[in-house]
């Protein structure tokens, strides 16, 4: 028994001195009068007022997976001057992907991020931190003028990533009357390697004037998925509604690196006024899948770098009060370089009163590769529209689309179809659009009837993923 225990000690000691870099977790607990050192707000029970420590201890001293819990109040900061760092960022990176930095809001407790001045007011900075999550906040805008970035994740340039960043379970809240001039995004990311944006809720955030249709929820630059560590880029179970705008993946046409990699997936898209609920705006290899939009669509704008291989498969789109005449996606203003080499099946498009455009594009080009098994319903007539020229089913069958036998153009019915997001567009019992999709799964975004899709308040429902159905090909 004594060897056991001699040579457990041993081995033990070579594997951290074989990594010097890892260290134990610990957690601390950070409240908004806190005064303690940092070594005095480190406790396994919960600690608040003054025994807790204050945010700038906390982010100029947690490092490697340890836990540090936000005790309720809201949190305020000034401007820092500077566009690059938020008011409040960690100095340190989190040990993996798989042991990250943690910042949380504790559990049952509100604790608020409120900014009232022209830049973020937390978030990561440029000096290549990695591996930090940000889980529970409400993160709160209270400026009506230019209001970049409430939450901000970026690195310091093109052409260089940092890695693993999470913003879980988070609120975004905003203004009705934002005067922008420039990019005013909820959440902005630049130059991020792989990362997780999940259950989060977006709203309330209008432009009256300036740069309305750059008004959004989520503006990503130049970010990718990482392929060492292994990381997808992932926008999943959020929600998106009131907005001027909701996800634009995008680059500065001149030197930037496009997008590539991403999926967006399980979200719902509501009462959005650019009628946009992604632009696919000089970005690669992304996949668009198990998305509900109502009242909007998918768009690509192109300006500045062909934009190759996109699928879009299984979303459903409900058209509404003031989208009747889009449920699809639109593919405008791309001049020489095009959305190219993009797949568009098992979607489900459904206007209940009027002539809704299905697909639209500019240029030949731009045309889809791959377009089958799609269930299309509107009151009216049917267009899909190819390089500005309207077609009929037979016409859009006849560029070799949506074959008959495959497409579905009877009425679904839902389990509860309300035209906004209050419905249930899972479909009723014996649907049109029920196993006949492209791998015999249902046509549209819930395919088990089980998803998750939009955000759920935590504590309310399990927030993982679905298991892909058996037969099925998400890639």
């Amino acid at each position: 028994m004594k060897k056991v225990i001699f040579f457990s000690i041993i081995l033990l000691s070579a594997f951290y001195f074989l990594n010097p870099n890892i260290a134990e977790a610990a957690t601390y607990w950070v409240s908004n009068n806190g005064a303690a050192t940092w070594n005095n707000c480190k406790s396994d029970t919960s600690l608040s007022g003054t025994a807790g420590c204050s945010v700038s201890t906390a982010m100029a001293n947690a490092a490697g997976n340890d836990l540090v819990y936000f005790r309720t109040g809201t949190y305020t900061g000034s401007a820092t001057g500077d566009y690059v760092k938020p008011y409040y960022y960690p100095a340190n990176s989190g040990t993996s992907w798989d042991n990250p930095l943690i910042f949380k809001a504790y559990t049952g407790e509100t604790v608020t991020f409120e900014r009232s001045a022209g830049d973020p007011i937390i978030g990561i900075n440029s000096n290549g931190v990695n591996y930090v999550t940000f889980d529970g906040f409400v993160i709160k805008n209270t400026n009506t003028g230019n209001a970049d970035g409430f939450l901000m994740a970026l690195n310091g340039g093109n052409g260089t990533y940092q890695t693993g960043i999470r913003v879980l379970n988070c609120e975004f809240i905003s203004q009705e009357d934002i005067n922008n001039t420039d990019l005013a995004d909820m959440l902005f990311l630049r130059g991020i390697s792989g990362y997780l944006i999940q259950n989060c809720y977006f709203h309330t955030h209008r432009a009256t004037s300036g740069d309305i249709p750059n008004t959004g929820a989520i503006t990503m630059y130049s970010t990718k998925n990482s392929t060492s560590p292994a990381i997808d880029a992932v926008i999943e179970k959020c929600t998106f509604r009131d907005l001027s705008a909701g996800v634009n993946y995008k680059v500065n046409s001149s030197g930037g690196v496009p997008n590539t990699g991403l999926k967006l997936r399980y979200n719902l898209f509501y009462d959005i006024d650019n009628f946009d609920a992604s632009i696919m705006y000089n970005s690669s290899n992304s996949e668009f899948y198990q998305n509900l939009i109502i009242d909007g669509y998918f768009s690509a704008e192109n300006s500045g770098y062909t934009s190759p291989n996109h699928k879009i498969h299984n979303n459903t789109f409900i058209g509404g009060a003031s989208m009747e005449g889009m449920a699809g996606i639109n593919f405008y203003n791309q001049g020489s370089h095009l959305i190219t080499n993009w797949e568009w099946y098992n979607n489900l498009c459904y206007s209940k009163t009027a002539s809704p455009t299905y697909i639209f594009t500019e240029q030949s080009g731009a045309n889809p590769t791959y377009a089958d098994y799609n269930l299309y319903y509107a009151a009216g007539t049917k267009n899909w529209s190819l390089a500005w020229t309207n077609h009929t089913i037979a016409e859009w069958q006849g560029h070799g689309y949506d074959a008959v036998g495959h497409v579905v153009t009877t009425q679904p019915t839902f389990k509860s179809y309300t035209g906004d997001e209050t419905g249930n567009y899972i479909l009723d019992t014996g649907s049109s659009g029920i196993g006949v999709g492209r791998y015999g799964e249902n046509i549209g975004a819930y395919i088990t009837g089980a998803e998750q899709i939009g955000y759920v308040a935590p504590g309310s429902s399990d927030t993982t993923p679905p298991a892909a159905p058996t037969g099925v090909t998400v890639n």
